[in-house]
């Protein structure tokens, strides 16, 4: 029997053991990274998509900034960062682990001591999750189907073949990974459709 070439992103995480939260955000920002160097302008989209609101956005000329894992002091460590000169985001990456109301409170407050003129907060989870009283209009909630989405979207128009390859098997392990999950009928199903396969450099 003929076997695809393994995914890049499931391979990896096979030595990661409990710590898929942090693979997981770990791996987005690899792809985000890679596309800001290589495809500014599908990299400042999806962080549009990722954290814009009515108020805030991005633009290519913004020096962005991309952590995994950064230091928000006595907070704690933001799964991921997003800076620039007068922005500032930070991203609670949830895939199986619970939402914790209190760490939410505590990143929002670290990101209001920042002298910056717009801020976010983003909860990026598998499900839907309640959040605490207070927090509603602070924390926008992204979805990892919405991510799936938004990277196929925009596969064809990467220009550079690493970047693409990164976009794509990215994707694709959140789909094998049980990570996208799809709202149907009320209800959250897993993806069983597989993304197109990009070919191994």
């Amino acid at each position: 029997m003929t076997h695809g070439p393994t995914n890049l992103f499931t391979s990896l995480l096979r030595y990661c053991g409990e710590q898929k939260e942090h693979f997981v955000g770990e791996a987005f920002v690899l792809v985000l990274n890679s596309l800001l160097s290589s495809d500014r302008k599908i990299a400042v989209e999806i962080l549009g998509d990722l954290c814009g609101t009515d108020t805030f956005g991005w633009h290519e000329s913004d020096d962005i900034v991309i952590r995994a894992q950064g230091y928000a002091g006595d907070a704690g460590t933001p799964d991921i960062t997003i800076g620039s000169r007068d922005k500032k985001v930070y991203v609670e990456v949830k895939v199986e682990a619970p939402v914790d109301g209190e760490q939410l409170h505590k990143y929002r407050r670290s990101l209001e001591s920042f002298g910056v003129r717009q801020r976010q907060l983003v909860l990026l989870t598998k499900l839907p999750a309640e959040l605490p009283p207070g927090l509603e209009k602070d924390v926008k909630k992204v979805y990892w189907h919405e991510v799936r989405q938004w990277l196929s979207k925009r596969e064809a128009a990467v220009t550079d073949r690493i970047s693409r390859y990164l976009l794509n098997s990215f994707a694709a392990f959140l789909t094998e990974g049980g990570i996208s999950m799809e709202r149907v009928d009320g209800d959250y199903r897993m993806l069983k459709y597989a993304l197109p396969s990009c070919a191994i450099l």
